[in-house]
């Protein structure tokens, strides 16, 4: 299984790019690699990461990163980590350090009661291990979903990264849309939040945006004009980089609802199946498959999925285009 996913991570960087970043926040990927990984692997990833991109962002855990049981929290993942951020910086590229994850109100004020104890003790955990690093990242998705008013508590929460971490640049990944009343409503004022930290990183997945099955093809939500608008009401704010999720994979149409079961290119299909038909747009291609006999897919999550012969099955394959119009890559993997 090590090798396996090590293998993913190189394979992904067949393709060209052009975004400055990119994102590691695959945890399986994470795990596997620091903590079981070779310094040859780790080598490996890092010459392909020094090839097409200019910052790192990898995921340490959702608020204390020394904690047992989290990715870094192992011997051999840490001095994996220490050798990847030692490499990184003899190749010029910033590495940045990604902790404190939320959903919901109640979710982040778990975290900022405790925010500097949590702090502090992340702090000491980098110096402890001598990382070179740029700056940390944050992901407090939908703060004032639930009871309370809390933006003004994330403002103080990102002041209160960015006194600690010193001379360090801060980020901030924000679930918002082309609107200030709705970014507003979910707790991120884009102007104030700009005058505190040095970047915001919007999230855009475009198959979570949403699918649907209508006159026998697959529709999506995130149209090329959806796309258009949300990257023409970032460019009117500062300190704004768009991250993709670039993901391609396998849909299956059952009762007239679309699964995304599992990440894979048109180029790469199983044995049994073939491409009949395609849907093409400005970011992304739609080949419709047909299912010349059962087969057995390992599913994204682990599962074992049986697709029978006749059975409605689409690739959506996003287009390298896509990487020219966003700053980071987010959790983009090929399984060949």
């Amino acid at each position: 299984m090590k090798n396996t996913v090590i293998l993913i991570i190189i394979l992904i960087f067949s393709v060209t790019i052009f975004s400055k970043g990119i994102i590691i926040g695959e945890d399986l990927f994470i795990l596997k690699t620091f903590r079981d990984g070779k310094n040859e692997d780790i080598l490996n990833i890092v010459n392909n990461i020094d090839e097409h991109f200019d910052e790192v962002i990898i995921h340490m855990g959702r608020a204390n990163v020394s904690e047992r049981g989290n990715f870094f929290f192992y011997r051999t993942s840490k001095e994996n980590l220490k050798y990847f951020s030692d490499l990184l910086e003899d190749r010029g590229i910033k590495l940045f350090l990604w902790f404190f994850d939320s959903f919901g109100s109640e979710d982040f004020l778990s975290l900022y009661n405790d925010r500097f104890s949590l702090i502090t003790s992340n702090k000491k955990f980098i110096d402890d291990l001598g990382l070179n690093y740029a700056g940390v990242v944050v992901d407090f998705e939908w703060i004032n979903l639930g009871e309370g008013e809390n933006t003004e508590k994330y403002m103080t929460f990102l002041k209160d990264i960015k006194t600690v971490f010193t001379g360090k640049e801060l980020l901030a990944f924000t679930n918002t849309i082309d609107s200030e009343i709705e970014n507003t409503k979910r707790g991120y004022d884009l102007k104030k939040m700009a005058e505190v930290i040095d970047g915001m990183i919007p999230m855009l997945y475009v198959v979570d945006f949403g699918l649907y099955y209508e006159n026998d093809e697959i529709k999506m939500n995130f149209s090329d004009d959806r796309i258009e608008n949300l990257l023409n009401f970032y460019s009117n704010y500062e300190k704004i980089y768009p991250a993709f999720s670039v993901t391609s994979g396998l849909l299956l149409v059952r009762n007239g609802k679309v699964f995304y079961i599992k990440d894979i290119s048109h180029a790469s299909i199983p044995d049994g199946l073939e491409i009949v038909g395609k849907q093409e747009s400005q970011y992304h291609n739609i080949f419709k498959l047909n299912v010349k006999k059962d087969i057995e897919i390992t599913r994204n999550d682990g599962v074992l999925e049986t697709i029978k012969k006749g059975e409605e099955l689409f690739i959506l394959e996003v287009k390298e285009l896509i990487y020219e119009i966003s700053d980071y890559i987010w959790n983009y993997t090929f399984y060949f």
